[in-house]
């Protein structure tokens, strides 16, 4: 299946250049208009991309959640919108292409459901009943209970943004898409985003049981919390090799969706639903 999301440059070159969309053939568009924001996000990089994911984080570290994460001092709002845009047009390009639609018709109606917007996406959440609110860059968002609930929430990044940056920024994220999902779904979640690292995509999971997030959301986080999040390792997506080990990873976490038994409560919520 992974065979036919390999776009066109990838199938005579190892390497996507910056000016690959203007020899790609028009009945072969699957993902050149990803490469086409690709490019441009790309030439506003500096020349050294930074290092991987894996040699950037600590195996822990202590980090102080923003009130509001796009109020942070730095911030690039466009830049961060341009790559908000571009992992959109990624997922649905994946989601909407024929490989996904034959997994959907398998194993659920959630296909039908899913839609992409890169704006009005603010989610609140509450620690110690003090109130938070993150907004990502963008979602995969289902409709469960007519309420609009992100299954996986976009993350951006910024040019000398240090580890307790990067993790405070895909922690407030996950937090309020956890609020989102918990609010229809009181049980164990589990919270997924995607984000960009210079030229690179990656995966990040967080899991939160129902206990801590009762607990936090009361008590607020005690002096040792621990929240506990994986990251994949860094895709770069101008190179074919990573591209492929990219589009297996998505496609892994997207089959997981789209089954229906994920540890997500709008994914829950509508599969039980659909049973009643």
């Amino acid at each position: 299946d992974v065979e036919r999301l390999i776009p066109w440059v990838f199938k005579h070159h190892d390497v996507a250049k910056a000016n690959c969309t203007r020899f790609w053939p028009k009945e072969k568009s699957d993902f050149k208009d990803f490469f086409y924001h690709f490019s441009c996000y790309r030439a506003e990089l500096d020349e050294l991309d930074p290092v991987q994911i894996p040699l950037f984080l600590k195996p822990d570290e202590k980090v102080t959640l923003p009130r509001q994460n796009w109020k942070t001092p730095g911030r690039a709002p466009q830049f961060l919108q341009s790559q908000g845009m571009m992992l959109k047009v990624l997922m649905q390009t994946m989601i909407l292409s024929k490989t996904f639609r034959i997994i959907a018709l398998n194993f659920s109606k959630l296909f039908s459901l899913f839609y992409f917007p890169v704006s009005g996406l603010k989610k609140r959440y509450v620690i110690g009943g003090k109130r938070y609110a993150s907004r990502p860059e963008g979602a995969v968002v289902v409709e469960s209970q007519g309420r609009s609930v992100p299954i996986m929430s976009d993350v951006g990044w910024l040019e000398g943004q240090t580890s307790h940056d990067f993790l405070a920024e895909n922690l407030s994220i996950m937090l309020g898409q956890l609020a989102a999902n918990v609010s229809i779904d009181h049980q164990d979640q589990g919270v997924f985003t995607l984000g960009l690292y210079g030229s690179c995509i990656y995966i990040s999971r967080g899991l939160f049981p129902t206990s801590q997030m009762a607990k936090v959301h009361s008590k607020g986080c005690s002096e040792n919390e621990v929240f506990h999040l994986r990251f994949s390792r860094g895709y770069n997506l101008s190179l074919s090799k990573d591209w492929l080990e990219a589009m297996h990873a998505l496609s892994r976490l997207l089959r997981y969706l789209m089954r229906g038994n994920a540890k997500v409560g709008a994914i829950r919520t509508h599969m039980s639903s659909n049973t009643e």
